[in-house]
């Protein structure tokens, strides 16, 4: 087996692609590797096009994003994430025609997207699998749409690994999914990413927090929980939007070997942050005992307040401090003309949101029982 490279970058969202900058040795690392994979955050359409009725925020970029995307080399790119619907069946369609002549992965019809894809490099025959949390768009089984995203909960996800293994030499399994701005994963996606490993995966890659997480190896194989964001300017973001994780992965002999590269926005130029290398081991540090156990806590106690607010959990007195907060945010809300239907169905459905209200729930019952 020839020894060859793969980069392996977060998610890239570019609002103003024709001022981008791009520095040295990023272009270096990207001109190096055979292939160059990145999640496309937004679908391309014209900005003022109206979304689709969903929860949460709508993005999309200018069309001459993909030009961007392929002359930076990258050749390998996810469209399963929670934005590529945005804006809609027939935006999402034209956006992964703007890639054509690439690899795309995760989107399109149910039998595209629950097989790996399979590109052959230097003799080495590498395998993607790239899926999402359940959210707008996701091909799940219990809607009719034709066409969507891979779900990375579906049980085909599962059946696509365990073919994949006689069809390809190293599988890398690409997830987008987690909570956003927290620096380490739920209990219940590290089980699943290390379920992947156990299916056949070679290597878990994820992205979604839109902040760096930490890395393990498990079983012998690299799980990576988020790398954060490549490219994303959209503007007044907190810093940590502005920062991420290169991942420069080598496969020869059979063996996958790992370098870490932080990457960081100023404006639009974007470069290695060779400052922000040491704190990797921090990161890596959060993952274990104690650390770990305390960061959830914490997560349960920053983010109880906001499920209450629209699941309309009451305590004894509706005019209690929680109440009143409850009521000025339905208030702001309605004002703001949100439909509350889809968000709290978008909270129900996605496993994320759902899996962390049901660990607040439970940590109440214990401070109450």
């Amino acid at each position: 087996m020839k020894s060859l490279t793969i980069n392996f970058c977060g998610d890239f969202v570019s609002f103003s692609s024709c001022d981008m900058r791009v520095g040295d040795e990023i272009k270096s690392l990207l001109n190096k590797g055979n292939l160059n994979f990145v999640n496309v955050e937004a679908p391309l359409c014209d900005l003022g096009m109206r979304p689709i009725p969903k929860s949460g925020p709508s993005l999309c970029q200018p069309p001459e994003a993909a030009s961007t995307v392929k002359a930076l080399g990258f050749n390998v790119v996810s469209l399963a994430n929670n934005h590529i619907f945005d804006y809609g069946e027939d935006i999402a369609r034209s956006t992964a025609s703007a890639f054509e002549g690439i690899n795309i992965l995760g989107l399109g019809t149910a039998e595209d997207v629950y097989r790996v894809k399979i590109v052959e490099c230097e003799g080495v025959r590498i395998g993607f699998i790239a899926a999402c949390q359940r959210e707008f768009g996701a091909l799940d089984g219990d809607n009719e749409r034709s066409y969507g995203y891979a779900w990375i909960n579906d049980d085909r996800i599962d059946r696509a690994i365990i073919e994949a293994r006689t069809h390809c030499d190293v599988l890398f399994v690409c997830p987008h999914a987690g909570i956003e701005e927290v620096e380490v994963p739920l209990p219940e996606w590290r089980k699943r990413y290390r379920s992947l490993i156990d299916l056949g995966a070679d290597a878990v890659i994820a992205s979604h927090p839109h902040i760096v997480q930490g890395y393990e190896d498990y079983r012998g194989k690299r799980i990576y929980y988020s790398l954060g964001n490549f490219f994303f300017d959209r503007p007044g973001m907190k810093d940590c939007w502005h920062h991420g994780l290169m991942v420069t992965a080598t496969v020869a002999e059979g063996e996958i070997t790992y370098e870490n590269h932080f990457v960081r926005l100023d404006g639009s130029a974007l470069s290695i942050d060779n400052e922000k290398q040491a704190e990797m081991s921090r990161f890596n540090a959060l993952l274990s005992g104690t650390e770990y156990d305390l960061q959830i806590d914490k997560l349960i106690d920053q983010m109880l307040p906001f499920y209450d607010d629209y699941f309309a959990v009451t305590n004894s007195s509706p005019i209690g401090q929680r109440g009143l907060r409850r009521m000025l945010s339905w208030v702001r809300r309605a004002m703001k003309g949100y439909r509350d239907d889809i968000r709290l169905i978008n909270l129900i459905r996605c496993e994320s949101h759902r899996w962390l209200y049901v660990r607040c729930l439970n940590n109440r019952s214990k401070n109450i029982y």
